[in-house]
């Protein structure tokens, strides 16, 4: 693992500028298969693109191609109490999260902590398109539970449910 704080996030992003890489590697805020992407191919349930399982992190510019396959519980990005605590800070930005559902409901994004009030979440200028109710149950395309949520400047489209979250979850913009 790592060791972050405060002063010292873990960024994990895609190369925009042509002197990081020498080409460009981020979309043009529509999904380009041309262009980086971290596809999950669910071959069981629970499959997730990322999840977050450390302190003071900052996911920036990622596509997530999401199938699910038929199968329950996938997520594009996914924290949850077992892998948080009250310190967690997590930025999400500039990403776009698109799904390919097929016989299950399946996340966009599933971030929250109930157990840890004090964690705090930042999803801002994303994406997330194509997550529609397939069966009982609801797709979400933003879904937040119960810590701290800021959700703003973000699109959801195609979605069962477009955003999920409880009342600790501020959404502006959106």
């Amino acid at each position: 693992g790592w060791i972050t704080g405060p002063s010292n996030f873990l960024r994990i992003y895609t190369p925009f500028s042509t002197s990081e890489v020498g080409i460009t590697q981020r979309h043009q805020g529509v999904f380009d298969p041309s262009k980086y992407f971290l596809h999950v191919d669910a071959t069981g349930d629970y499959a997730r693109g990322i999840q977050a399982s450390v302190d003071n992190l900052v996911i920036d510019g990622l596509q997530i191609l999401v199938e699910n396959n038929g199968f329950s519980f996938v997520s594009g990005v996914f924290v949850y109490d077992n892998f948080a605590n009250n310190n967690y800070r997590h930025e999400y930005k500039n990403n776009i999260i698109k799904g390919l559902l097929s016989g299950v409901n399946a996340n966009g994004m599933n971030v929250g902590t109930p157990s840890y009030p004090n964690a705090e979440y930042r999803i801002s200028n994303t994406v997330i398109s194509d997550f529609p109710s397939v069966t009982t149950g609801v797709s979400s395309c933003f879904y937040t539970s119960a810590s701290k949520a800021y959700v703003y400047n973000n699109t959801a489209v195609n979605c069962g449910s477009g955003f999920r979250g409880s009342i600790t979850t501020v959404l502006k913009n959106n």
